[in-house]
């Protein structure tokens, strides 16, 4: 904890001049925010892969040798977790919007600013195209009337990779991770809760 509240310190005052701040205002804020993450109900599944078809002559590539295991679960329900987190109140936009700054120029700060999130949700009510062209003013959801009164949920996703241990000879796993399109960047960088992982790959030696 102690070394927790440091780097926290060091964290605010490399920032400050900057007008920006650390996302946790010490250790016990930061534990607070581990121990609100929601473990939920979306249990993981486990798949074993490997490569089946004709191999070449000599050495295989190793990809063809190798088993992979694909942990998995419900990504609709762990989205729905995320959606019921209670610290999202204050952080959360509803619908896409227009942002602009105090010269009346576009700004753009959060993914639902953006102008591809206005598309998919936000009619063109442009006067030119009423009578000429309906479809120019559906937005993409308006579309389909099976969504009409939905919210707008864009799903944010992402991956890298990353080594288990030393231990275990360097296993790589290739995790998968989600969020939330509608959480603000502030919840998105600060709560556990707003980056889950939904999916693991990774290499586990040879097979027969």
């Amino acid at each position: 904890a102690r070394n927790i509240d440091r780097a926290l310190d060091i964290w605010v005052a490399s920032v400050m001049e900057y007008g920006g701040d650390a996302p946790w205002k010490d250790s016990a804020h930061l534990y607070a925010t581990i121990d609100a993450i929601q473990n939920g109900d979306s249990p993981w599944k486990v798949y074993r892969i490997h490569y089946k078809g004709p191999c070449p002559p000599g050495t295989p590539p190793k990809w063809m040798t190798e088993t992979y295991e694909l942990c998995t679960r419900d990504s609709r329900q762990v989205l729905h977790h995320q959606l019921s987190t209670t610290q999202f109140k204050d952080k959360f936009n509803k619908a896409p919007y227009h942002q602009t700054n105090n010269k009346g120029e576009r700004t753009w700060s959060n993914l639902m600013s953006a102008d591809w999130a206005w598309n998919q949700a936000v009619c063109n009510m442009d006067l030119r195209y009423i009578k000429t062209d309906t479809k120019s003013r559906q937005d993409e959801i308006a579309k389909d009337r099976s969504t009409h009164g939905a919210m707008f949920v864009p799903v944010v996703a992402g991956s890298d990779k990353t080594t288990v241990s030393v231990a275990t000879g360097h296993q790589e796993y290739h995790p998968v991770y989600m969020s939330p399109g509608n959480l603000t960047n502030v919840a998105r960088r600060s709560h556990g809760n707003a980056w889950l992982p939904v999916a693991f790959l990774g290499a586990w030696g040879h097979h027969p």
